[in-house]
């Protein structure tokens, strides 16, 4: 989407990502909702016991950074563009 601020031509941009129990993604959209690109990166869940699941938390790191790396680059987005950022995630209910 274009704005324009005394002007001047802005190209703006939404980062999204999602943090699954399986993985990560990453979305790029503009400001319409249409989206530009995305990546998908799945982690490894461990099970120690019976009911019991663990993730490593240098696993996530590592998949968001990827991710929105390699959506920025699919999308060929200027980061200087992406003027926002949500990012969801999975819980537990015990």
């Amino acid at each position: 989407m274009i704005c324009y601020i005394k002007n001047i031509v802005c190209i703006m941009f939404v980062a999204a990502l999602d943090l699954g129990t399986t993985g990560c993604r990453t979305f790029i959209f503009d400001l319409a909702g249409t989206i530009i690109a995305s990546d998908y990166k799945e982690w490894e869940s461990f099970y120690p016991t019976p009911s019991y699941v663990e993730q490593d938390a240098n696993v996530w790191w590592k998949s968001i950074k990827s991710t929105i790396e390699r959506a920025v680059k699919k999308s060929g987005v200027d980061k200087s563009e992406i003027v926002s950022c949500s990012i969801t995630n999975q819980i537990s209910e015990n």
